[in-house]
């Protein structure tokens, strides 16, 4: 009998484990040894012996002692030497021919040659002997450069004198062979080819010569599941063999569209972080945005120099013009820069003529990237924490809380700005320290955040795949553009006769070799 250790066991002491054997195999056998009179368990742990006596406080051995005290055993002693039986069923027999077959590319220090996984098939010298009745060679040419030699053998000398034209020093010569006539030839290759590169490789797969062929077999295996180029090549490599097949296995699967559209992209590709503009003044550049919670909306703005908030609550996103001029009239009358997302309430035909009547320059972030919009979006989460924790401590809920979160926003000091956002934003001053700062966590931003990121760059034409605005997790994951031109972040794209403008972030990577086989779409 015999179990596994748990978890907790296996963190024991080596005395502790010793004696779990004996109380588990106790326990186990109870019905077996019941009424024993002189049972007596040999261990070769002396320490055991030890730990078991009345001078050992451990209270969890006391109990484990007092439990084998039950069942009349007596723990004595034996020398391991003399402990034979344990050993016996404790020490299986290890079969060196299985361990050898198994362990690939790891040659034993009393051979001179090497297991090896792949099939015989990959190696360009290949030797398969066979121990017949007769003595005869059969030499094959399967691919270019690459040689197979058949040799049925009666006796050694012919085999010695055979293998002495055949094998190349400095050569990988590849050996298929049945194990037990292997080991009749171990001394053979020992003494004529001590110096020579010898694998054992005991597949042979089929040799596939046709390109129709080859191509139907990547095809069918790739379309089976749709895996990655790794696993496809494994499992082809099982049943078949031609060189360059990895190669053409690899050129395969990165050419599939249906896995470009599909399956999620592991390990993307970011682009560089831009530099935002630089603003002098509070006031004259706006980040603006929709805020939602509970079931209430609201237009918050952001001035990028002072970060002052300004949160105005709306019934609903239709007809919201009015209260964008009273925004930007009222309380930004110097705005001469408004970034916001691509929502309809501020990319409405009316919403484009206020901005032109005012002068100003509006900039949209693209489509399904926040991060564009980063700054009024972490002051979302900023006040939503802030209202979450007044609503804890006053009882009462984040909503209602939401205008006392803006109020203490405002009237906080700035991580970046080290100044109170409602200070510099109503003295209308200049602050030349605060610009300095702004700049200078630019800085330490973009060379944090760009460490790993690189800049994409999109030729006229080329194929991408950009993610799907609307997707679950059983729809398709990305969609397929043309490009028309590329930009800094962005890259304006064709799709169905529309245009599009899409962050680099979003493009997944596609290699130069499938935009080569697909342009002329």
């Amino acid at each position: 009998i015999s179990r596994t250790l748990t978890k907790t066991e296996e963190n024991y002491c080596t005395t502790e484990k010793e004696l779990l054997a004996i109380v588990w195999a106790i326990g186990k056998l109870r019905n077996y040894i019941y009424g024993i009179a002189d049972l007596t368990i040999h261990t070769d742990h002396q320490a055991l012996i030890f730990s078991i006596s009345d001078k050992n406080p451990n209270i969890k051995l006391k109990r484990w002692k007092h439990f084998i005290q039950e069942s009349g055993a007596k723990i004595v002693y034996k020398p391991g030497n003399q402990n034979v039986v344990a050993d016996a069923l404790s020490r299986q027999k290890i079969n060196t021919s299985t361990i050898e077959s198994m362990h690939s590319t790891r040659s034993s220090p009393n051979e001179n040659y090497t297991y090896a996984k792949q099939t015989i098939n990959s190696f360009k010298n290949q030797i398969i002997l066979k121990k017949t009745e007769r003595n005869k060679k059969e030499t094959q040419t399967t691919f270019p450069k690459y040689h197979r030699h058949i040799i049925e053998y009666q006796n050694t000398e012919y085999l010695t004198k055979t293998l002495k034209e055949i094998f190349t020093p400095n050569f990988n010569n590849a050996i298929k062979i049945d194990e037990q006539e292997l080991f009749s030839i171990k001394s053979l290759l020992s003494k004529h080819f001590l110096n020579y590169k010898l694998f054992i490789a005991q597949n042979l797969v089929e040799d596939i010569t046709d390109k129709n062929r080859q191509l139907e077999i990547i095809t069918n295996t790739h379309n089976r599941a749709h895996r990655n180029e790794k696993n496809n090549a494994m499992e082809i490599r099982q049943q078949y063999f031609w060189p360059d097949m990895a190669k053409q296995i690899k050129n395969f699967a990165r050419n599939c569209s249906n896995c470009y559209e599909q399956k999620y992209e592991r390990r993307p590709t970011k682009q560089l972080i831009g530099r935002t503009p630089a603003t002098n003044l509070p006031g004259e550049s706006i980040s603006m945005d929709i805020f939602h919670i509970g079931n209430r909306t609201y237009i918050t703005s952001m001035c990028r120099y002072s970060k002052y908030l300004l949160m105005r609550e709306i019934a609903d996103k239709v007809n919201t013009v009015d209260k964008l001029e009273e925004i930007l009239t009222l309380t930004y009358p110097y705005c001469r820069n408004l970034q916001t997302d691509n929502e309809s309430i501020f990319t409405s035909i009316s919403c484009l003529s206020l901005y032109r009547r005012l002068h100003i320059t509006h900039n949209r972030t693209p489509t399904a990237h926040s991060t564009s919009n980063g700054s009024v979006e972490r002051l979302h989460s900023t006040l939503i924490e802030i209202a979450a924790t007044l609503a804890k401590q006053n009882n009462t809920d984040p909503v209602t809380e939401i205008f006392n979160a803006a109020y203490e926003y405002n009237r906080t000091i700035h991580s970046v700005t080290k100044q109170k956002p409602v200070e510099v934003f109503f003295n209308r001053k200049n602050y030349p320290e605060i610009k300095q700062l702004i700049e200078k966590n630019k800085d330490k931003v973009l060379e944090y955040h760009n460490k790993k990121r690189t800049q994409k760059v999109y030729e006229p034409k080329q194929i991408i795949y950009a993610l799907s605005k609307r997707r679950t997790k059983t729809e398709q994951k990305y969609l397929k553009y043309i490009v028309i031109e590329n930009r800094e972040d962005t890259v304006l794209v064709e799709r169905g006769g529309r245009q599009h403008v899409l962050h680099k972030d979003n493009i997944r990577n596609t290699p130069i070799e499938f935009n080569n086989k697909h342009k002329s779409i």
